[in-house]
C-alpha cells in the first residue's frame, strides 16, 4: 500500500495553500496512513511501542472504516494533493478521530480540521460532545474548551492505554 503523505516542512520554502474539505471515500487509504503514522510515530513520547502497536495493530483499515468516516462529519486537510490530517465527529457528538501526520504537526492543522468538523451545519443541533482522548490530544482539546477528566485505562491486546473521557458543551 503506497500513501502520499506530505513530507516534513523545511525552512522557509514556499508552500501551497492548505485546503480543508470534506472526506471522500477515495481518501480512505491516505487517512488510514495518517492514523498509523500519528499513532506509531507521533505518539511515541507518550506511549510505549507495545502500547502504540495495540492502539493501531493493523496495517490496513478495517472495511467498516469507509462507512464510519463517510457516515460522520469528517474533514481532511490537504496541500499539493497530499493529505496532512483529518477530524471526524459522529452525528451524536462523539469526536471519533483527530489525527495529523507527524511531519505536519505544529502547523495548526488539528485546529483547522477540528474547527471545520465541529462547525459543520450537520452538527448545528448538537450541543454536547464527548471523546476518549489520548495523552497527546488531551492538551489540544483543553485549549479548545473541553472539560478535563480523570485519567482512565482501557485495555487493548493486553496493553493498558491511558485515556481521558472529556466533554465539550457548545452554548
Amino acid at each position: 500500500m503506497t500513501h502520499r503523505l506530505a513530507p516534513p516542512a523545511r525552512g522557509r520554502q514556499t508552500r501551497a495553500m492548505i485546503t480543508i474539505r470534506k472526506f471522500h471515500h477515495n481518501d480512505l487509504d491516505d487517512v488510514y496512513a495518517i492514523y498509523l503514522a500519528a499513532v506509531r510515530e507521533g505518539a511515541a513520547r507518550f506511549y510505549s511501542e507495545a502500547q502504540r502497536q495495540a492502539w493501531a495493530p493493523n496495517d490496513h483499515p478495517h472495511p467498516e472504516w469507509r462507512d464510519r468516516l463517510g457516515d460522520a462529519v469528517c474533514y481532511v486537510a490537504s496541500e499539493d494533493d497530499m493529505l496532512l490530517g483529518f477530524a471526524s465527529i459522529t452525528h451524536d457528538g462523539h469526536l471519533d478521530f483527530l489525527y495529523v501526520a507527524p511531519a505536519q504537526m505544529g502547523r495548526g492543522i488539528s485546529k483547522r480540521v477540528y474547527d471545520a468538523a465541529i462547525s459543520d451545519p450537520a452538527l448545528s443541533n448538537v450541543t454536547s460532545f464527548d471523546v476518549q482522548a489520548s495523552e497527546y490530544s488531551r492538551r489540544f482539546l483543553l485549549n479548545q474548551g473541553w472539560t478535563d477528566a480523570p485519567k482512565e485505562t482501557v485495555e487493548r491486546f493486553d496493553q493498558k492505554l491511558p485515556v481521558y473521557r472529556m466533554r465539550f458543551t457548545r452554548t
